[in-house]
């Protein structure tokens, strides 16, 4: 006999905005997508039409080259098509965002730019935890940021020591002749 077409009613799509694709954050827009559709209980079948009416700009233009290629599919065949298109690099582009924070306003706007990378990684990657980033309240009084780069700077300075000791295959000695000494108090007295 053959499949059962699905029913044709028409369904009236909630007045809720539907979130909208413009790229960007591929997996969090399949979330929400998700959480529309339980929420207003969307069948199955109608998951990727609704879907694909919310992609606009480039995404539509993909989108329109993707349904003359292949079949839209069940909703999980276009989510890993919109992941596999949009998403391949998120996880790259979020890191190498998080890595270049740097604070140019308030406390308040740089820790908000901070955690929306942590939070977008942690979304891309289950296995990362928040206790993994070094958060910026640490930094919210001075006093601890004078404290922490300057067990940063003697840190380093003693990582630097030791990596030329490994490279020159030298035993340390400590006297004022040796060079690595003459090194590390002038690293210690600047204001690197």
């Amino acid at each position: 006999m053959g499949e059962r077409a699905p029913p044709r009613y028409a369904a009236k799509l909630p007045k809720d905005h539907f979130p909208r694709f413009s790229g960007e954050n591929p997996s969090l827009w399949l979330d929400l997508c998700d959480t529309y559709f339980t929420m207003y209980q969307t069948p199955l079948h109608q998951r990727v039409s609704s879907a694909v009416l919310y992609m606009e700009g480039h995404e539509a233009l993909w989108l329109q080259v993707y349904k003359r290629r292949t079949v839209l599919g069940t909703w999980e065949q276009f989510c890993d098509a919109v992941l596999t298109e949009f998403g391949e690099d998120e996880y790259d582009g979020q890191m190498s965002k998080l890595l270049q924070i740097k604070q140019t306003g308030s406390v308040t706007e740089y820790r908000k730019e901070f955690e929306t990378c942590m939070y977008h990684l942690i979304s891309l990657d289950p296995s990362l935890n928040t206790k993994f980033f070094l958060s910026p309240n640490l930094f919210s009084d001075c006093g601890q940021i004078s404290v922490l780069w300057s067990a940063f700077k003697h840190l380093l300075v003693f990582l630097v020591l030791l990596l030329w000791l490994v490279y020159r295959k030298k035993n340390w000695k400590y006297n004022r002749s040796n060079n690595l000494v003459i090194a590390f108090e002038l690293l210690q007295g600047s204001s690197l």
